[in-house]
């Protein structure tokens, strides 16, 4: 989701770009953020295309990190409910009730949460993932 948001973000900046140019663009940030991929033999995602297959892209540019950002919340709703799952689901309809009437950051702080534009909450995060596997 990150990838795909980043690239918008330079694409945008730069509309000028070429078509090889967005797609060295593609895999220098899948390089970066997916070191482990290995397209080999792959000429389509090799070449760095696949963000053509990404219909977010052109059908709702910027849509994506919304994804990032409620899986981020998702998972701390997750810590909360491994350790108190009625008082977790009590703070999750309080969030769900603020939807559509405040901003995400001023629901994520009505209800107790960490915004997810915090390096420390996503590393923590990160953290409690890893640590499942």
């Amino acid at each position: 989701g990150v990838i795909v948001d980043y690239f918008q973000h330079l694409v945008y900046a730069k509309p000028e770009m070429t078509a090889s140019e967005r797609n060295d663009t593609w895999a220098r940030l899948e390089a970066e953020f997916r070191p482990y991929m290995d397209a080999e033999g792959l000429a389509f995602f090799g070449e760095g295309r696949a963000w053509q297959i990404k219909q977010h892209i052109y059908e709702q540019p910027f849509y994506y990190i919304d994804y990032c950002l409620a899986q981020t919340v998702a998972l701390q709703f997750k810590r909360l409910a491994d350790k108190d799952f009625a008082g977790a689901f009590a703070r999750y309809k309080r969030f769900v009730g603020y939807c559509g009437q405040e901003t995400f950051t001023d629901i994520l702080r009505l209800t107790g949460l960490e915004t997810p534009f915090d390096e420390r909450v996503i590393e923590e995060i990160a953290g409690i993932v890893r640590a499942r596997e």
